[in-house]
């Protein structure tokens, strides 16, 4: 696994680290900590194994978005709490992009990752995670409900995916857990007894939780419904440089305008065009990274005729301009 963390203002590489990726990634030392003191970036990561789980802890303070870059083969199941900040995660092919705001959780399965994270600029950025060997997560996994199965299923067939396609709020239940986790003073059998509880309850809450939203979501959106979002999805993800207008989005699926709004709005939370401006922004800041494009290209590359109407865009969503970015 490879982690690095840059400071888009500075350009300034403020972190970096390599770790083995075989099963020792699931026997990391005991305690793992970093601290970051840098102008761009200040705070802490605290991360410990326990059993077959390895929980982390971040907590940082930055003036200016900062950009990470992943690169992994291990295959985990992670219990993901933002209690903090906003964060944009998209892979390299772009299909696979996920948002989370302050208050907000999910499980997600990952079959490796080879992809871009930006943190928003916030007074902080605060997480708390769990991570799972997928094996030993199925064993959690309730056996009744379509939403666990259909997880299940794209846990064993190795393709990355979300619990829920939108995150709930964490419950003020689980922020007591989590700090009773991130403080915990106990130590050996005593402390292996407290975290295993509180995993255990916050996964029970994570389940619950998208047991309800799951019979909201179905209720609404029939399994046919669903499955032409997510082909719609899908679709976007693979040609975001194109433009097609709603009509011709519900043609592909054999359904109407209504239905596709809706769907889509039910279904992941956000609406068709929102979705496709956040996954076009997220490469076109990666094609600005790289340096190796001038705006009016990279411009072009996500769907824009005019190289103005593209860095309005991209200045309204990520509060920069593109000239500022690579300046």
């Amino acid at each position: 696994m490879k982690l690095s963390i840059w400071s888009r203002a500075s350009g300034n590489k403020l972190f970096e680290m390599e770790h083995p990726e075989n099963d020792s990634f699931f026997q990391a030392p005991s305690n793992l900590n970093f601290q970051f003191e840098k102008k761009e970036l200040q705070g802490h990561y605290t991360g410990y194994q326990l059993g077959n789980m390895l929980l982390g802890y971040g907590n940082f303070s930055h003036a200016e978005p900062i950009d990470l870059e992943f690169e992994s083969e291990v295959e985990t199941v992670e219990l993901h709490f933002k209690l903090a900040g906003r964060t944009e995660t998209c892979d390299r092919s772009r299909i696979n992009y996920c948002q989370f705001d302050g208050n907000q959780q999910n499980l997600m399965y990952a079959a490796g990752f080879r992809g871009y994270s930006t943190i928003y600029a916030q007074q902080n950025t605060e997480f708390f995670e769990i991570n799972f060997r997928p094996q030993d997560f199925l064993s959690y996994l309730p056996r009744e409900g379509h939403l666990f199965d259909q997880f299940r299923n794209q846990i064993e067939r190795g393709s990355s995916a979300l619990l829920l396609d939108h995150n709930p709020a964490i419950s003020p239940r689980a922020r007591v857990l989590i700090q009773d986790l991130i403080h915990c003073q106990r130590t050996g059998v005593y402390r292996q007894m407290l975290v295993e509880s509180r995993v255990l309850e916050l996964l029970m809450l994570q389940f619950e939780a998208a047991e309800s939203a799951g019979n909201t979501s179905e209720s609404v959106l029939s399994k046919a419904v669903l499955e032409k979002m997510h082909f719609i999805r899908e679709f976007i993800s693979q040609h975001t440089d194109e433009h097609f207008t709603l009509q011709e989005l519900a043609r592909k699926v054999g359904t109407n305008v209504f239905t596709l709004k809706q769907g889509f709005k039910q279904a992941f939370g956000t609406t068709v065009f929102g979705y496709w401006n956040c996954l076009r922004m997220a490469y076109a800041r990666r094609l600005l990274l790289d340096g190796r494009l001038p705006i009016k290209v990279v411009a072009e590359k996500v769907g824009y005729k005019h190289p103005q109407h593209f860095s309005t865009a991209f200045k309204k969503h990520f509060g920069v301009s593109p000239s500022k970015l690579l300046a």
